[in-house]
């Protein structure tokens, strides 16, 4: 990855899309089976990045989103950078990933 700094503006070419296939994905998961699935998307994704810089600063809004208790990531800035996510899909996340 060629960025200096984790990208947090909308990057998606299809976030509905995205959505539907994260949340069919732990659909007829256990909580232990989604904890597996979940633990092994980070590590893939994070080899992808490749970038211990990029994703420290990853952690680090990770980890202070935690802390602030339930944040809707959606519409909230993430970190010191003023990107947003984009909108999810109008259905409600039927479960926490």
């Amino acid at each position: 990855m060629n960025s200096t700094s984790l990208m947090t503006e909308p990057n998606f070419s299809d976030a509905d899309a995205f959505y539907a296939a994260l949340t069919d994905l732990f659909r007829e998961c256990s909580d232990e089976e989604a904890e597996r699935i979940k633990a092994r998307l980070i590590l893939l994704l994070a080899n992808h990045v490749g970038d211990l810089e990029i994703l420290s600063e990853a952690m680090e809004i990770a980890g202070k989103l935690e802390q602030m208790g339930p944040v809707n990531l959606w519409s909230r800035p993430m970190g010191s950078n003023p990107g947003h996510l984009p909108q999810p899909p109008a259905e409600p996340w039927t479960r926490r990933v």
